[in-house]
Parts: C-alpha cells; structure tokens; sequence
C-alpha cells in the first residue's frame, strides 16, 4: 500500500511531542514497520485544523495526491494532526480519502476501523470546543482582573506592566504622547497621498 504522510502543528501547540520533526519520524517508522511504501510526507505547519477547517495547502495536496491515485492513502501521528471536526472527517471519509493513524488502532480501510475513527473524531471535536471554551474564559478573567488579555492594543492606551505585578495593564496614554503621535502619522499620511496622485 502506497500511502502520503501528514503532519500538522498549530501555532498554539509548540510541544517537542507534537513537532512536525517528530511525527514525521513516527510517520516513517510505522510505513517501515507495516511495510508500507511511504510516497512522501506533507506539512501543514503553523496551521489551525480548527479554524482552517479542510482549507489548507498541504491537506487540500494529499487529498489531490490520492484523487489522482498517486497514493492509496494518508497516514497521520494521530486523527487530531488531520481533522477536528466531525463533519471534516465525514467529508474526507465520503471523498473516498483512507485515513490510517500512526500511534492510534485506526485504519479506515476496514468497516471497523471507519466507525471508531467517527466515534473518535467526536471527541476530537470536544477537545478543540473545550480549549476555545478555556482561551475565552481566560482572557474573560483577565479583563475582570483590569489585566489585557492581549491582541492589538486600543487606540489611546498603551500596555504596562500591572500594577499588581502579574500580567498587563491598559493604561490611557496621555493628551501630549496622543499629540505628539498625530503629526507624524498625518505627515506620512500627506506624502503618501501626494506621491500617489504624481
């Protein structure tokens, strides 16, 4: 069986178990192991399954590879590496697309094997729902605290150390930093405009 690799890492998940190094390693172990010819392997680094969903460059690749009978099927460290959604999965699973997991008893190929990677999948989902439900509450506590909670600091604030020692604080800049920032940004503004009406 001719199979394509796949590894993908979030931003969020910087862990030395999870690097792309790592499951590319177990990827290649375990075709050697199953006596799988492993076609190549095909990264999706810095990339959300979450909010990317199946729109990602490598992913939508192995899934042309396999259309185009390049390979038989797509192997992955574990199924959260390729889909976080339970209608991703069912959306793969229809196109016809096998899915074998490297650390996990899943392979798609068999009727047993397609349902438990849909109860899986499930799970996955919770996952994914849970973490988001935990950013949120955190930067929720944050701002009840007078802590940022991070992202593009407000026009008219400045992030400072808090005064509490932990974290950051929004501090309003004052009327002379706000004056003085205004000219120079208008400036620039000015002979951008003049440069592009030449």
């Amino acid at each position: 069986m001719r199979v394509i690799g796949y590894a993908r890492l979030s931003r969020a998940s910087r862990e030395e178990s999870t690097s792309i190094v790592r499951q590319r390693e177990l990827i290649e172990k375990t075709c050697e192991l199953r006596g799988m010819e492993l076609v190549q392997t095909i990264v999706d680094d810095n990339v959300s399954a979450t909010r990317s969903r199946l729109d990602r460059p490598g992913l939508s690749r192995v899934r042309r590879m396999i259309a185009d009978g390049e390979a038989d099927a797509v192997m992955v460290w574990r199924l959260d590496r390729l889909v976080r959604s339970v209608v991703d999965v069912g959306v793969l699973l229809d196109e016809g697309l096998q899915i074998i997991s490297a650390t996990e008893s899943l392979d798609t190929i068999s009727p047993m094997g397609r349902a438990m990677v849909e109860i899986l999948q499930v799970f996955a989902s919770m996952e994914a729902k849970t973490i988001g439900l935990r950013v949120s509450a955190s930067q929720e506590h944050l701002r009840k605290t007078g802590r940022f909670p991070g992202g593009v600091v407000p026009y008219g604030y400045r992030a400072v150390p808090h005064p509490g020692g932990v974290g950051r604080a929004l501090e309003p800049r004052s009327r002379p930093q706000l004056s003085a920032a205004l000219p120079t940004k208008f400036s620039a503004v000015r002979r951008s405009t003049r440069r592009a009406l030449d």
